[in-house]
Parts: structure tokens; C-alpha cells; sequence
């Protein structure tokens, strides 16, 4: 007698109990959410009045995954709540999506750390294409027969919510109600790579890479203020500064200095439109 989803046993094959004769069993508790019974008869023709088998069912306590909605650039998800890691057994009949709503990136490059899921059981990634999401494609579909093993990239158009250019992918992470494994562990990066969506303006940034300045050349008949904030790879502003450009070609210069060496994030944005320029500092 197979209890497949018990949380508590130690018994190797799932057996609880093997009756026979008129003993009276102990009460056997299983922390599963199925289990079968089986009576089997011999094929003598001797019969008795059977058995009556009294059970009372309860709710486990075992938490699910949830669903929710990350905007960060960098972060490890887990088939745990609240993304906790560790070896325990995931949830049985378990059905959780994490939406990952990215800001200026258009590229996502994720591994697996741990994948440890059972007949049945699967993850599978789906880019979603337009803003609505119905759009969804998927692009990736993993499971024990299907083991993630290297560093995937894969490419995504932008498109706007609320005015920010943003991609959207979907994690969806399904367990059936057989055998359960001790989980996954999905570590992404979110790239922004340059963008410019500048109505009758050019922007030139250099040099880059650079060391202590960063030249921003503003061409646009238009006189319009600019603001500028270099992010890190965290998603993490590290500097805000703005300027105001007159009409004409015009030069500004800004410091990064202090900033460690790295890859950054140059945003610009003015009523007439926003770019996303990536920046090497050494």
C-alpha cells in the first residue's frame, strides 16, 4: 500500500500497515493526501463478516508556493513560500506562477542551481509578448526528463506599461499528486541593453568605457531639461543628476568617479522622449 505524497514516514516503500486475522490494528495516522486501500480474499471457500475501516480526514499543514510578481533585476526563486531554500519536499497538487515584471530589459539569462522534481512535475518559462496576457509563448519547458544543465539566454521585446518600457516572463511551476521531489532553485538576470526612444533628438554617450566621466552629446533643435541616473546590475540607482539643454549641440559631462568598476545603466529622460544607455566604468 503506496502512500506517494507522505510527509512524515520514514518507511522506505510506503507501506503503513499489513493486516490479518481478528487482532484489532492500532490507529495509523498518514500525512498524505491519498491513500489506497487494498482487502484481498483467499480463494478458499471459507468467509467471515470482513472488516470496517473508520477514517477521519484532516487538512496538512504544508505550505504551497505562491504567486507573485518580482521587478527585481537579480533574484533566486524557489518552489517554497516566500522563496525559502532548503532539502524539504514540495507541496502535492501544487500550481504556482512567479511573474517577473522587468523594467528597460529585454534579455533574461537564468540558470538552475538545484532541480530535484519527480515524475509529473514541471517548471516551464514563458516570455509574454504584449502587454496582455493572453500573449504568453513559452519558451522553455523542464521536468526529470528535461533537466536544465546550462546558463540560458533568451531575448524579449519591450513594450510600455504605465509609459516604462518593460518585458515580462512568466515562471509556472506545476506538481502532480504522485511522488514529490526536494525542489528547485531558479537564479535570473535581467539585461538592459540600450535603448532610444527620443522623438527629434540624438544622443551620443562616451567615451565608454570610462573612468571618471561619462560625455552625454544632446542634439535637438527643442530646448528641454534632462534627467540622468545611472542604475547598477542590481537595479540599484547609484546616481541622479540632470541638465538643461538650450537647442543646438550641446556637450555634459557626468562624473563617475566614485562609482566602482563595473556595468551600469545610463538613463535620460525629458518631456520629449528616454533612452537607456549601458556603460562599462573602469
Amino acid at each position: 500500500m503506496y502512500a506517494c505524497n507522505d510527509y512524515s514516514s520514514n518507511v522506505a516503500d510506503c507501506e503503513h500497515g499489513d493486516y490479518e486475522g481478528q487482532a484489532l490494528p492500532a490507529a495509523v495516522t498518514v500525512n498524505a493526501d491519498s491513500v489506497l486501500v487494498v482487502f484481498t480474499s483467499t480463494a478458499n471457500s471459507e468467509t467471515d463478516y470482513g472488516f470496517v475501516l473508520d477514517y477521519a480526514v484532516k487538512s496538512y499543514s504544508k505550505a504551497a508556493c505562491n504567486d507573485k510578481t518580482y521587478s527585481d533585476q537579480h533574484l533566486v526563486l524557489t518552489d517554497k513560500p516566500n522563496n525559502a531554500t532548503g532539502d524539504d519536499t514540495y507541496r502535492a497538487s501544487n500550481v504556482c506562477e512567479y511573474t517577473l515584471n522587468l523594467k528597460y530589459t529585454d534579455q533574461i539569462v537564468y540558470v538552475f542551481n538545484k532541480f530535484d522534481l519527480k515524475q509529473g512535475d514541471f517548471v516551464d518559462i514563458y516570455n509574454q509578448k504584449t502587454p496582455s496576457a493572453n500573449s504568453k509563448e513559452l519558451i522553455a519547458h523542464y521536468d526529470m526528463n528535461n533537466i536544465p544543465t546550462a546558463v540560458y539566454t533568451f531575448d524579449a521585446p519591450l513594450y510600455n506599461i504605465a509609459g516604462e518600457p518593460s518585458s515580462r516572463f512568466i515562471i509556472r511551476f506545476a506538481s502532480d499528486n504522485m511522488l514529490q521531489g526536494s525542489g528547485f532553485e531558479f537564479e535570473y538576470y535581467g539585461h538592459r541593453n540600450s535603448i532610444n526612444q527620443f522623438d527629434e533628438t540624438e544622443i551620443n554617450v562616451y567615451p565608454n568605457p570610462a573612468t571618471s566621466f561619462v560625455n552625454v552629446e544632446v542634439t535637438s533643435d527643442k530646448a528641454q531639461q534632462f534627467s540622468a541616473s545611472m542604475v547598477d546590475m542590481m537595479g540599484k540607482t547609484v546616481y541622479v543628476d540632470q541638465f538643461n539643454h538650450d537647442g543646438g549641440t550641446g556637450t555634459y559631462k557626468l562624473d563617475v568617479n566614485n562609482l566602482a568598476k563595473g556595468v551600469y545603466f545610463l538613463h535620460l529622460n525629458s518631456e520629449n522622449g528616454q533612452s537607456v544607455q549601458k556603460i562599462v566604468v573602469r
